[in-house]
């Protein structure tokens, strides 16, 4: 009795306490020292564990059974609950706890849930002349405008940039405003926030409108609005 009981502290000592408790103090240090070891292990036992579950799912399958694919190792679900364990222990404050939900939730967010209303935005006539043209972006501060079609301001034509505006004043040349103006990427309201910002990047595109089915402008948005939607507003 007194050899097992002894034994049993023994094991627990040093196979189980010891070792989990230098393995959370000092993980670095002892995953390097462990990765070689197990990397061994894991190459002679691989062979034989792909054999077995192979033969296993083979077996199953034959018998009648649906086997469902592998699940993830780790949910999304649990990514969250370690999130609110990191702010609860306090290794996370609650900005950073904010922005990494925010990034779970970015993927799933419309784009027309995100954009600048078309009520707000500041657009052009495509029969402005240059100076109007530079009042209004003097006026709203920003660097690309988008132009609509005369007398329809919900039908955006294109977009205008501030230093195109700036050279042909320069240049004192006779050029309308429509000769300056460049294609306008469009967008469905549906469309996922993550894809546009995607679409931003591959694109080279600075200014996106979102357009309903009859091609009437819903809004627009930019890559600043989308990264808003992560770390907040910038100013």
């Amino acid at each position: 009795m007194i050899a097992t009981f002894g034994s049993t502290a023994v094991i627990l000592f040093f196979g189980e306490i010891t070792p989990k408790i230098a393995a959370a103090q000092f993980s670095e240090r002892v995953a390097l020292w462990v990765a070689p070891l197990i990397r061994l292990v894991v190459a002679i036992l691989d062979p034989f564990v792909t054999v077995i579950t192979r033969t296993s799912r083979w077996t199953l399958k034959h018998l009648g059974f649906h086997l469902k694919e592998r699940s993830p190792l780790i949910t999304e679900e649990e990514i969250r609950l370690m999130i609110e364990v990191g702010k609860d222990e306090g290794v996370l404050g609650e900005r950073e706890r904010s922005m990494l939900h925010k990034i779970f939730e970015f993927g799933d967010t419309k784009v027309g849930e995100v954009m600048v209303p078309r009520k707000e935005m500041a657009v052009i006539s495509e029969e402005a002349n240059h100076e109007r043209v530079l009042d209004i972006f003097v006026e709203e501060g920003h660097t690309r405008i988008p132009i609509h079609r005369a007398g329809d301001p919900d039908k955006i034509i294109g977009v205008i940039h501030a230093h195109d505006v700036l050279n042909v004043l320069h240049d004192q040349a006779l050029v309308k405003v429509t000769d300056i103006i460049r294609p306008i990427y469009t967008v469905a309201p549906e469309q996922r926030v993550e894809e546009l910002l995607q679409d931003f990047q591959k694109k080279h595109i600075e200014i996106a409108v979102i357009v309903d089915s009859q091609g009437d402008a819903l809004g627009m948005a930019t890559p600043e609005d989308l990264i808003e939607e992560i770390v907040g507003e910038i100013h």
